[in-house]
This record gives C-alpha cells, sequence and structure tokens, in this order.
C-alpha cells in the first residue's frame, strides 16, 4: 500500500510504492510530457500528437492497484 505525504517545501512524496509501480508512474508522466509541453493561455493542454506509451503487464497491474 501507497502513502502520499505532502511536504512543507510544496513537494509530494509517495511512499512504499513497488518498482513496477514506480515504473508504470513514470512511463506515463514522461510520454504525457512529450505529448502536452505547454499549457495554453486556458489552462488546458491540447496536442496534435498521439498520446501512447506501452506499459508491461505487471506495470498495468501494479497501476490499477493504486489508489492515488
Amino acid at each position: 500500500m501507497s502513502r502520499t505525504r505532502f511536504n512543507k517545501n510544496g513537494t509530494v512524496s509517495i511512499l512504499g510504492l513497488t518498482k513496477d509501480e514506480y515504473n508504470a508512474i513514470t512511463t506515463v508522466i514522461y510520454a504525457s510530457q512529450q505529448c502536452f509541453p505547454e499549457q495554453e493561455e486556458n489552462g488546458e493542454y491540447y496536442s496534435n500528437d498521439d498520446f501512447l506509451c506501452t506499459l508491461s503487464q505487471e506495470e498495468k497491474e501494479a497501476l490499477d492497484k493504486l489508489s492515488i
């Protein structure tokens, strides 16, 4: 079970992640950063690129178990 901690300096720590959970989260974040690089004036993110990331079966299962 993971635990989220909001730090005084404005950062967030997620404790107790498995390797597969961590890999799944970082894969999704990296792919989204590539497809949605800049925020529009209205606060939305738009992209003409397809959003694509590939997760292993273990990473998919681990991501399904996360409750964050």
